[in-house]
């Protein structure tokens, strides 16, 4: 699969970002967390992926206490 836009709810954590690594060299994520992008509160300290390691990715943050109009407009045309 190549050139889709691939939205992943949760995508900072261990399954997220194992998503985020084998579909985002050819396509783009966009990853929706509650948890800040800081890599120390995510997914065992390990770094987050992102753009200068080659991944398309776009991180948004998305829970009940922050509302940030940018990420609904994210999941317009969106394939998966």
């Amino acid at each position: 699969m190549k050139n889709k836009k691939i939205i992943i709810a949760g995508g900072t954590g261990f399954i997220g970002q194992e998503l985020a690594r084998y579909f985002g060299k050819d396509n783009h994520v966009v990853i929706l967390t509650r948890q800040s992008v800081q890599s120390n509160n995510n997914r065992y300290n390990n770094k987050l992926l992102k753009a200068s390691d080659g991944y398309n990715i776009t991180y948004w943050r998305w829970d009940g206490k922050h509302i940030e109009k940018h990420w609904a407009m994210e999941l317009d045309g969106s394939d998966i």
